[in-house]
């Protein structure tokens, strides 16, 4: 998965508006759109994302999740 997929993920796992992620983007990294950063920027927006909660992995559950 690209760093912008995991994001956009991360975002619709936080719940995000529109507004609040622009918001949010620009708090991170000073930009708005994911298509004015380079790939070192998506990764600091990523990075922030998991630290609040998002993109993070679910564990499985049942009798094939220790597998």
């Amino acid at each position: 998965m690209t760093a912008i997929a995991a994001i956009h993920v991360a975002k619709k796992e936080l719940g995000m508006a529109e507004d609040d992620y622009r918001s949010f983007l620009h708090l991170v990294v000073g930009k708005t759109s994911l298509r004015d950063m380079n790939p070192a920027e998506h990764g600091r927006v990523l990075d922030a994302m998991v630290a609040r909660g998002g993109g993070k992995k679910k564990k499985l559950e049942g009798p094939y999740g220790e597998k």
